[in-house]
């Protein structure tokens, strides 16, 4: 190893063989590992480059924009691969990198070396995954100490996590997030004056809203959300977040769909999901969105275990640009075929009517839980076990 070599530059020479037209399938389920010193020293440089950036970033055209990974670092490595431009393309990863999958550390290690080497291209939102309540029930803190036995690792992502944006603006035209909107915020100036770190949304529904909210077209407005954090938003909330913003589009990820990509709320919202076969249960495709210049995006769905970099946009669609009005339109009709408006698969199935939210209905009971402290979890039998320690 070169000691003049980046801790980036290293895990992207290790990762090279994969990105440059060798398919993964060739390697198996063996992924470059790297030390806990040069993975804490990848987390520091993105730290610092987090900082810097706004709660809500702006990213121009042309643009790439990524769905939950969830430890999928197949398809990730496939993405990047099939869309390898790296010096002219921006990438806006819509959160959800960790747990679920089975490869959470080679995806955070991949995502934080291509941040380090490409900084002004790479955009990590936060999903509600990337905050330590959740993951450490999920996958990532026992991926992490059955590899390296060291909690202090997690704790220090948790603190990398903590300075990720909320959102962003493409082109100054689409709204990119995590879950959703929320009845706290008429229009994106609410989200610019969060600031950060954050380390809890305890008592900040925005914030929760943003991470967590899932739309629903029987709705008008807003209504409580079964997940039992969030929002539920239907069509009219969505259109007055967009026009109140002078935005034309909303872009996110939190929902699992069979086609990658699901098109809702009269053409004003989209859903990206960009890991495949979902916890080997779902057989959905990996979606990813991309974002042209002169308002036109294209929609790429790739079936779990294929080769992406031969296949061609499965839709184009183009922003209503010439109106006052959000949302889009096909670009190249196609008589019979609909647009793809698959419902999103939940755990837990959705009530057939919700009970409407008012704003001003809406009180958040504070919770006890310390701003910076992260704290320690419980360690399970099967960790401990490779930790060295009884539990």
């Amino acid at each position: 190893m070169d000691e003049d070599e980046s801790p980036c530059d290293i895990v992207i020479k290790a990762y090279m063989p994969y990105l440059t037209g060798a398919h993964v399938s060739e390697f198996g389920t063996t992924f470059p590992s790297f030390g806990e010193d040069l993975l804490n020293q990848l987390i520091e440089q993105s730290k610092t480059i987090l900082r810097s950036l706004p709660t809500l970033v702006r990213v121009s055209a042309p643009a790439l924009v990524i769905g939950d990974i969830h430890g999928n670092v197949t398809d990730l490595i496939k993405i990047f691969e099939k869309f390898s431009d790296f010096e002219n393309t921006r990438y806006v990863f819509l959160g959800d990198y960790v747990d679920r999958g089975m490869h959470s550390v080679p995806v955070m290690t991949l995502l934080l070396a291509m941040l380090c080497k490409y900084p002004n291209n790479i955009t990590l939102i936060r999903g509600n995954h990337e905050f330590s309540h959740i993951n450490q029930m999920y996958g990532f803190f026992e991926e992490i100490m059955i590899m390296y036995q060291n909690m202090t690792l997690w704790e220090n992502f948790q603190e990398l996590f903590a300075y990720l944006p909320l959102a962003a603006i493409v082109n100054n035209q689409i709204f990119c997030v995590h879950g959703g909107i929320s009845p706290m915020a008429s229009d994106y100036g609410q989200i610019e004056e969060i600031s950060r770190p954050i380390y809890d949304y305890d008592n900040n529904p925005l914030i929760a809203d943003l991470v967590w909210s899932d739309p629903n077209e029987q709705l008008t407005t807003y209504a409580e959300n079964h997940r039992g954090s969030g929002v539920l938003f239907g069509n009219e909330a969505l259109k007055t977040f967009l026009m109140n913003s002078n935005l034309k589009l909303l872009v996110r990820a939190h929902q699992c769909v069979a086609d990658g990509y699901s098109i809702f709320g009269n053409c004003m919202g989209v859903t990206v999901f960009s890991s495949s076969d979902y916890c080997h249960i779902i057989h959905n495709k990996c979606g990813v969105m991309q974002i042209l210049t002169k308002g036109k995006v294209e929609f790429f769905a790739f079936p779990p275990g294929s080769s992406f970099t031969q296949q061609p946009p499965k839709l184009t669609m183009e922003l209503n640009i010439a109106t006052a009005q959000p949302g889009m339109r096909r670009s190249i009709k196609k008589p019979g075929i609909a647009l793809p408006t698959v419902q999103a698969k939940h755990r837990t199935p959705r009530k057939p009517s919700a009970k409407p939210l008012p704003v001003k209905n809406r009180v958040v009971t504070p919770k006890k839980s310390p701003k910076r402290k992260i704290t320690t979890p419980h360690l399970s039998p099967k960790v401990a076990l490779a930790c060295g320690r009884i539990v």
